[in-house]
């Protein structure tokens, strides 16, 4: 940013925040105004400054935001690449490991997977048969609902069993 505009920030943040404070005390006044136009008595005057409240603390934070953004200027982070090279070379074995380790329980909750989802759907299509013979049949928002629990009591049992080293029988 140049010179000049950097200067002018913190007096244009100013004008930001005595601004979005006098919106904010409008949106107050003219909600309790018309809320007592609409409503007169105790009940409208209540429900318009509630309301006006709510709604001027609303404008009020968003040009707060707005002038905090333009009053502190945006410094980019420093970034240290020698320290993060030198720390992925000492590294290297064990991340080229856990990547292998990492593609090969994917591959294996997929194959899981394949079976136990529709496995899963088939159980909820089965549960949601037996409930149609009773006094009160399910609908579509029922079927749907078996399906989807279905599905996931299919999927669920593949991210249990990738904790662990062990075998596993689910």
């Amino acid at each position: 940013m140049t010179e000049p505009a950097a200067a002018a920030r913190p007096a244009l943040a100013r004008v930001v925040l005595v601004s979005a404070l006098a919106a904010g005390v409008a949106v107050f006044v003219a909600s309790v105004m018309a809320s007592v136009h609409k409503t007169p008595g105790i009940g409208g005057l209540m429900t318009g400054i509630f309301a006006g409240l709510f709604g001027g603390l609303l404008v009020a934070v968003g040009g707060a935001w707005l002038g905090m953004r333009l009053a502190v200027p945006d410094v980019p982070p420093v970034i240290d690449t020698a320290l993060g090279d030198r720390l992925a070379a000492g590294l290297g074995d064990v991340l080229g490991e856990l990547e292998a380790t990492r593609v090969d329980l994917y591959a294996q909750a997929i194959a899981r997977a394949r079976w136990r989802v529709p496995l899963g759907i088939a159980g909820g299509v089965v549960f949601w048969l037996m409930h149609q013979f009773g006094g009160d049949p399910d609908g579509v928002f029922e079927l749907l609902m078996y399906l989807g629990m279905g599905g996931m009591g299919g999927a669920l049992p593949r991210l249990i069993c990738s904790r662990g080293g062990g075998r596993c029988l689910i």
